[in-house]
């Protein structure tokens, strides 16, 4: 997936239905702490499926740079994510 999508390091990138977070801390180990990493989820998806395990994950320092957003499937992206790579 990160070969395929060209990330790399100080990138700014979009996670759209981030889930637990597996793949949002692959992005923000290869974007490094220079970069940042989006990630969104539903407010669904948290109550149903997610629950506090996206928290968890965030727990770890490599995620850092990991913004999280909770919003609906229409308007993902954040306001201030400006100028996104990927």
């Amino acid at each position: 997936m990160l070969a395929f999508t060209g990330v790399k390091p100080g990138m700014k990138v979009l996670e759209v239905g981030a889930g637990a977070g597996y793949s949002a801390e692959l992005l923000a180990r290869s974007v490094g702490p220079q970069g940042k990493v989006y990630a969104h989820n539903s407010p669904e998806a948290i109550e149903r499926f997610i629950k506090t395990r996206f928290d968890e994950r965030a727990a770890k320092p490599v995620m850092g740079n990991v913004v999280k957003r909770i919003s609906s499937f229409e308007d993902p992206v954040p306001g201030d994510a400006r100028n996104l790579d990927s």
